[in-house]
């Protein structure tokens, strides 16, 4: 029996636990500590919980890159979900019904185009010959 998934489905799964175990480690943090803890002691526990965690973002890498064999593709509307990667490109469908091909910045913001980006879905991936 073959399994078919959603792409975008699965990376908001890995999305959901890695969110899940930075505010578990949070708290925990919060309880233990006997002072106060500072803006630049939090900045640098981010950071740390970034490099923690990093295997989930490589995750999300891995699932973007399965053959399409195993997923179903779908487009995401702009309005319910952003494209979980910054800086990789995603086919998209602007407000004029024109489809191309654009990557969002780290801020959420569609780069290379000033007409609005309605809906999202990853790139298959590229054609291999058999040989």
């Amino acid at each position: 029996m073959d399994i078919v998934v959603s792409r975008n489905a699965v990376v908001k799964i890995v999305r959901n636990i890695k969110k899940e175990y930075i505010e578990r480690d949070r708290l925990k943090k919060i309880e233990e500590s006997s002072e106060p803890i500072t803006d630049e002691e939090w900045e640098i526990w981010k950071e740390e919980e970034e490099t923690k965690y990093a295997c989930l973002t490589e995750v999300e890498k891995g699932v973007l890159s399965l053959d399409a064999a195993v997923l179903k593709e779908e487009w995401t509307p702009c309005t319910e979900d952003l494209p979980p990667l910054s800086y990789m490109s995603y086919l998209t469908s602007d407000s004029n019904k024109i489809i191309g091909i654009h990557a969002i910045d780290g801020n959420g913001e569609w780069i290379g185009t000033d007409v609005p980006i309605k809906a999202w879905i990853t790139l298959p991936v590229p054609y291999e010959a058999e040989s």
